[in-house]
């Protein structure tokens, strides 16, 4: 109809407000049939940080950031070129080298012969939305592999606890049979003791992990004794050696000073870590101890390496050693076991005390790894030379292999009245069991309440060994309560809790010292004893 047909003139202008509007709104770029650019408007240049005369004449393969392959723009080209609209995301990258997405539409603009002689482009800037999308993909594959490193942990963790719970509960078993020899016997045990004493290591190992993450792991420098320190680490293990028929040989490469300024805990526990996995992975051959005097950066340095003749680790797994719960791949864990997080710790310790840990190893061949701790100032006193410090060692080797568990005719706690705080059963036995046999009179309460009531009541003792997770009360708030009374006992608390924040509360509630879970008979004895030995010298 004639009212339909626009003048020319109004085309154009209703034409040039399309375009701005648009200019205004997107990225907008035209080409011809080639691919050629021919227009772009400002925010085009402003994206791509490109002056518009950069642009014409141009390909769009000036902005190609090679993120996408080329089947993405073949497929891209196969649609448009028959005319069809393309839509889809596309990164390029800008003039200063940085990426960017766009969102893009391509329509192609077909002239009077129907054949396409154009393409307008038009896109919108969805940067910000790629990053949060990547950022998200990003994280959801950061959660998914610590849920699968998560799953392994937990079944090599089943795996380290059900293995040694195995022995101990089926060596158990066998202790009740009435016909066993007394060599059988005493060999039971001792298989249920080394099993027992394994959890326990693990369990401080994951204890240590924990403090690790919540950087809450402290240390406390003394002077420490160098021979004897590494000697008492090398004595602890030398069984497991044995029994694999490897040596253990330890030198003095230069003179050492005889002692250092560092947490002699924290250095045993390291070299503990060291010196164990060289023994796990080594089947033939030897494990070496080699400890000299460094100078680092100006500052001395005590050098320990631990080397071995084992199975190696490859190039490309030593980096995740000291990762959490990592080891070298999982066929090593299968056979040999283990938790992962030894050498995790053993290097963050190494910081603590200032120093480090470093590997060296190759494949089938065995491995080195060196651990480097500040001395201290180096005293006035001179050095060991090596050969008085592999007598020193000898010596002290010696005593150590000397050394027996007093004898249960040695009463420390003769006609002492101990009364024992525990509300489990099996602890209340075990623990009245030693207390009895150092000599002591024992009364056990169940809980704090009855443990308040007996004092109340005017009765004393000697020392309370006072747990301190009990219902009803709890050990805190029955010695807090003991103590108001002005009862100046000596308190032991008995926590199954390692924590330093759990042992300070002790401390803060009035206890004199605690004992932590598992609890042997000699530190139970000694702890007492030396107790009420302080407590009778003040009293006289």
């Amino acid at each position: 109809m004639p009212g339909d047909v626009r003048h020319p003139l109004e085309e154009k202008a209703t034409n040039a407000r399309y375009r701005l509007a648009l200019d205004h709104t997107a990225i907008v770029a035209i080409t011809d049939h080639r691919g050629t650019i021919t227009y772009v408007n400002d925010k085009f240049c402003k994206i791509s940080g490109y002056e518009r005369g950069e642009l014409l004449g141009r390909n769009h393969r000036v902005l190609s950031s090679g993120q996408h392959p080329k089947s993405f723009f073949t497929e891209m080209f196969r649609v448009i070129a028959k005319g069809g609209v393309w839509r889809g995301d596309i990164c390029n990258r800008a003039k200063n080298g940085s990426l960017y997405w766009v969102d893009t539409t391509i329509v192609p603009a077909i002239g009077e012969d129907g054949r396409v002689d154009a393409y307008i482009a038009i896109r919108s800037d969805i940067t910000e939305r790629k990053l949060r999308e990547q950022s998200s993909v990003d994280a959801y594959e950061h959660i998914k592999e610590l849920c699968n490193l998560k799953t392994e942990f937990f079944a090599n963790i089943s795996h380290e606890i059900r293995t040694p719970l195995t022995a101990i509960l089926g060596y158990t078993e066998l202790l009740f049979d009435d016909a066993i020899d007394p060599a059988e016997r005493s060999a039971h045990l001792n298989t249920i003791r080394r099993n027992g004493e394994h959890l326990l290591r693990m369990v401080n190992d994951l204890l240590d992990a924990t403090k690790i993450e919540a950087q809450g792991l402290g240390v406390e420098l003394v002077d420490t004794d160098t021979v004897e320190a590494v000697v008492e680490v090398i004595a602890s293990l030398q069984i497991r050696a044995d029994g694999k028929g490897l040596p253990i040989a330890l030198e003095f490469e230069t003179p050492i000073p005889p002692t250092i300024f560092t947490d002699p805990v924290r250095l045993r526990q390291i070299l503990t870590n060291l010196l164990g996995n060289a023994i796990k992975f080594t089947e033939v051959g030897r494990v070496r101890v080699a400890v000299g005097l460094e100078h680092r950066g100006g500052v001395p340095m005590l050098r320990v390496e631990v080397a071995d003749t084992g199975i190696g680790i490859k190039p490309e797994t030593i980096g995740r050693l000291f990762e959490p719960f990592q080891q070298a791949d999982a066929s090593t864990t299968r056979k040999y076991g283990g938790t992962g997080l030894g050498l995790c710790i053993s290097r963050r310790l190494a910081t603590l005390l200032g120093g480090g840990i470093t590997v060296r190893s190759t494949p089938g061949v065995g491995s080195s790894f060196v651990l480097h701790v500040p001395t201290g100032p180096l005293g006035h006193d001179g050095l060991l030379g090596a050969d008085e410090a592999h007598q020193r060692a000898r010596r002290y080797h010696n005593t150590l292999r000397g050394v027996e568990t007093p004898s249960p005719n040695e009463h420390p706690l003769h006609d002492r009245s101990i009364l024992l705080v525990e509300d489990g059963p099996d602890n209340q036995r075990l623990l009245a069991h030693f207390l009895r046999n150092g000599g002591a009179a024992v009364t056990v309460a169940e809980d704090g309440q009855v443990a308040l009531d007996l004092v109340e009541r005017g009765v004393t003792f000697d020392a309370i060994l006072m747990d301190v997770h009990m219902p009803r009360m709890d050990g805190i708030e029955a010695t807090q309560r003991i103590r108001a009374l002005g009862v100046a006992t000596p308190v032991i608390a008995l926590t199954a809790h390692a924590s330093g924040e759990d042992c300070d509360r002790c401390l803060a509630a009035g206890c004199d010292d605690y004992l932590t879970k598992p609890i042997t008979c000699d530190a139970l004895l000694g702890t007492l004893a030396r107790w009420i030995d302080a407590r009778d010298r003040d009293a006289a």
